[in-house]
């Protein structure tokens, strides 16, 4: 869902490997590739929405009150959501995580 928000709404079929090599090089067989960037979705949410998600995003990052300002890279506008899932441990060490996006550009 975060890299739909990202790509303006569009949904991307995950791509794990780019292509297979074959096990003997001097075989002549050719390598197997996966294409990448293929549509599975689009999000059906006004692009205005999607401009208030990314900005609070950003703001997560860059202000003073946000909770993923860790993530913040001098130069780069970084987007990012925090608070998806927490785990404590059994002294109240807890551990959250956050996922960010690449440099948001406008």
């Amino acid at each position: 869902m975060i890299s739909a928000i990202a790509n303006n709404g569009t949904v991307l079929w995950p791509r794990l490997i780019q292509r297979i090599e074959p096990q003997d090089p001097a075989s002549g067989e050719a390598a197997t590739n996966f294409p990448a960037g293929v549509v599975r979705d689009k999000l059906d949410v006004h692009p205005r929405s999607l401009n208030i998600l990314r900005d609070a995003m950003l703001a997560d990052v860059n202000s003073s009150e946000g909770s993923g300002t860790r993530a913040a890279v001098p130069g780069l506008n970084i987007c990012a959501k925090t608070g998806t899932a927490q785990v404590q441990d059994s002294q109240n060490h807890t551990t959250g995580y956050n996922y960010c996006l690449p440099p948001m550009h406008r």
